[in-house]
């Protein structure tokens, strides 16, 4: 097993954790147990097959899937944790054409100095997850160059960046809290 796939069934596995300290939170807001269940019941969807290369905000561009997002892909298709989607491959192509997605990618463009959609090409950049009911919280794929086989991680929630050098460094960040 690849340790890509060690930090993704990680993930999976400590979402009751994850979502304990969240529901506390909601709890302490006024929200009612049953609707904070609901809310934080992470969902893992079945693998897709055939695996396709990865659809980019550039409807005539696709990239090849690196090795990491392979096993992202071999092991599920699209996760939902805590209002969170991590996108299938089939969700990433629909979520490139939304109005939606679209318009906040538009308003991280030029908006946000420096964010992923400022400093790339649509044909350098992909959906990998986005908050519902909250699109401009958005998380991107990013391929500074054609030679980087693994692409770096974009995470924009509110008003706040990180960027992870792989999706390695992106499943530990996300394990870790």
């Amino acid at each position: 097993m690849s340790k890509t796939e060690d930090l993704l069934r990680k993930w999976i596995e400590t979402a009751p954790q994850r979502a304990a300290e969240t529901a506390r939170l909601l709890r302490e807001e006024g929200m009612e147990d049953d609707e904070i269940e609901a809310e934080l019941k992470i969902k893992v969807g079945k693998p897709e097959a055939p695996l396709q290369d990865i659809p980019t905000f550039d409807p005539k561009v696709t990239r090849p899937l690196s090795p990491m997002l392979q096993d992202r892909f071999k092991l599920a298709g699209p996760i939902n944790d805590a209002g969170e989607k991590w996108l299938s491959l089939k969700d990433m192509r629909k979520a490139v054409a939304s109005g939606k997605v679209l318009k906040h990618f538009k308003s991280h463009k030029e908006h946000w100095e420096n964010s992923a959609p400022a400093l790339f090409a649509p044909s350098q950049l992909a959906l990998f997850a986005v908050e519902q009911d909250a699109e401009e919280n958005q998380t991107y794929l990013a391929w500074p160059s054609d030679q980087i086989i693994e692409p770096k991680i974009y995470r924009y929630v509110d008003r706040t960046e990180h960027v992870f050098e792989d999706l390695n460094a992106f499943l530990e960040w996300a394990c870790s809290g």
